[in-house]
């Protein structure tokens, strides 16, 4: 559903309502359609569904991400605004993390597989991979609307 028909389902219960946002961005002119789910099966369901319709070359110029986020109201300006409180990329699925968060999860990661019988250098190798199936390093944004952003997940 769009933005609007969301505020209309949601009326006045929508503070700490968390709910999904699907972003199909054409990256060449970032023209962007917005979808909004409030069950984040839904969301990441028609993400996928964009994405298996884009052939090889649509694929590298369009970005296809989910959202989670809720509804803000500024009465300054009597406007609501989705806020985004993590981003999924779904094209590739996987989270965003900061740096911090990476190395600290890889970290744990390594420990569990040497507990589990690996030598130091396979656990690193398997850690790794763990990581990568299912985060991806986001680099400190310093400004625009995700500056300062915190890109660990909450846990």
């Amino acid at each position: 559903m769009n933005f609007e028909e969301l505020l209309a389902q949601l009326g006045t219960q929508y503070e700490d309502v968390i709910l999904y946002s699907v972003e199909d961005r054409d990256m060449t002119n970032h023209e962007t359609a917005i979808q909004y789910y409030l069950e984040k099966d839904e969301a990441i369901a028609c993400a996928e569904s964009i994405w298996a319709t884009l052939n090889r070359e649509d694929r590298d110029y369009r970005e296809v991400s989910v959202h989670r986020g809720q509804i803000e109201y500024n009465p300054q300006f009597d406007r609501y605004r989705f806020v985004v409180l993590q981003k999924h990329y779904k094209a590739y699925k996987k989270i965003y993390v900061c740096e911090d968060f990476a190395k600290a999860y890889r970290a744990q990661r390594q420990a569990f597989h040497m507990a589990a019988g690996m030598s130091e250098e396979d656990a690193i190798k398997e850690a790794k991979k763990d990581f990568n199936a299912i985060y991806t390093v986001q680099p400190v944004v310093k400004f625009g609307m995700f500056a300062g952003y915190d890109y660990a997940p909450t846990l």
